[in-house]
């Protein structure tokens, strides 16, 4: 009896060992896979190119896909292959993809992802309830867009708990500070191989190209193949691929509004502008070295991709102000330059209230400082009220770059971080 008792515990043992063995290699292998998704997602350039294949085949091997996971699957799909080339939305490729996206974003829908991911996934549904035929899709498509329609509803009151949840996390030893570390937060950094698929991008550039759009010059190639001759061989070499796969492109840009071959040779002739004479030399280069930089290991970037590199050659540069001062920029670039202008703000009217004359209004300037001091409340309201003013006069300033629903959700942003 002793002996079975002893083997028993000896087998349980081996069991429980087995077991700790298994979710610890799993949980390592997982972790490790997540790790070379990203670096793969960071190297990709923006096709389904081979960092895009082994991404997607790790993330597909993942035992247990947390929120991410099914997220970075979605953005694969949606940028890499969806918009990577141009797809023909008529064909089952395309809408085998567009279902992976909806199952993906709508399993990512979570309180553990942050606003960035969520503003993807909130300006996916606004794109497919657009872009969706229901004729052309089968029951089981429908359905599913329908359930991620729903879930969708969900993402505003999500973004505001992360913002809520910025706030408690920013709290410092005086409110000054708190405000500070609310926006230093909320301005993110994001290395996103995909801004050429940016709505905001893309609405500069379009209105780049009706700007400088006339008519089509047949010698621009050889233009082109003569001017760069002065770079080195290697850089010479991916500016001739580059420029092959445009000329030769006539198939219309959805994005655009035009063909690879015409948007280069419109481009191109912007150089030669008559009030373009001092910057001819500089555009010409600019425009040879985007054709060099849509090369991106050993892969051509997408078409819009490569659209984007040859119309921002002319930004710093062109006569026109709208064209060369302006510049693309992304949601998420405005937000960050919209939260910098209103830290800015905020910090420089605490400062000013601190040193004020009105006593009243010096206590609430130092009781923001971080003083021990009471101040009234009606001074403090009116100063709260006055910051609120002058952010919607910020805000202001950018409705001719965002939408008024961008504006309205990043001034609700600031509100609560001022409150």
């Amino acid at each position: 009896m002793y002996i079975l008792v002893i083997m028993f515990q000896y087998f349980a043992a081996i069991v429980l060992i087995i077991i700790i063995v298994y979710f610890v290699y799993k949980y390592n292998i997982d972790s490790f896979r997540r790790k070379k998704v990203e670096k793969l997602m960071n190297n990709s350039s923006g096709v389904f190119d081979e960092n895009a294949k082994q991404a997607l085949s790790e993330l597909n091997k993942i035992k247990d896909p947390h929120t991410k996971d099914y997220y970075n699957k979605a953005e694969l799909v949606r940028y890499n292959i969806l918009l990577g080339e141009d797809i023909d939305k008529n064909t089952n490729e395309y809408k085998h993809g567009i279902n992976n996206v909806v199952e993906n974003y709508n399993n990512s829908i979570q309180n553990d992802i942050n606003n960035y991911m969520l503003d993807r996934i909130e300006n996916f549904n606004d794109e497919i309830n657009m872009d969706i035929n229901n004729d052309t899709f089968d029951e089981h498509f429908i359905e599913n867009v329908v359930n991620f329609n729903n879930n969708a509803k969900a993402i505003p009151e999500l973004k505001t708990k992360n913002i809520i949840k910025n706030k408690k996390n920013s709290i410092r030893y005086n409110r000054a500070k708190s405000i500070k570390k609310c926006f230093k937060n909320a301005i993110s950094h994001i290395n996103d191989g995909q801004n050429s698929h940016d709505s905001k991008i893309n609405i500069y550039l379009n209105k780049t190209l009706r700007l400088i759009e006339t008519d089509y010059n047949p010698n621009y190639r050889n233009e082109i193949l003569q001017f760069i001759q002065r770079y080195e061989p290697y850089k010479r070499a991916n500016q001739v691929r580059i420029l092959d796969t445009m000329y030769n492109n006539n198939e219309l840009n959805s994005t655009f509004s035009t063909c690879e071959n015409k948007l280069l040779s419109d481009v191109w002739q912007r150089s030669k502008h008559p009030n373009n004479n001092n910057n001819s030399f500089l555009i010409k280069d600019a425009i040879c070295l985007a054709l060099s930089d849509c090369v991106n290991n050993g892969y051509n970037v997408c078409a819009n991709g490569r659209c984007a590199r040859v119309i921002t050659a002319l930004v710093k540069l062109d006569y026109d102000s709208e064209i060369s001062e302006e510049g693309a920029m992304t949601y998420e670039a405005y937000k960050n330059q919209i939260f910098y202008e209103v830290k800015t703000m905020i910090d420089h009217e605490i400062n000013d209230a601190a040193r004020s004359s009105d006593d009243n209004l010096k206590l609430v300037g130092q009781s923001y400082l971080g003083e021990n001091v009471d101040c009234d409340p009606k001074t403090e309201n009116n100063f709260k009220e006055d910051i609120k003013k002058k952010i919607r006069r910020i805000i202001k300033s950018y409705e001719k770059k965002l939408t008024e629903k961008e504006l309205s959700v990043l001034q609700e942003e600031c509100y609560i971080y001022v409150d």
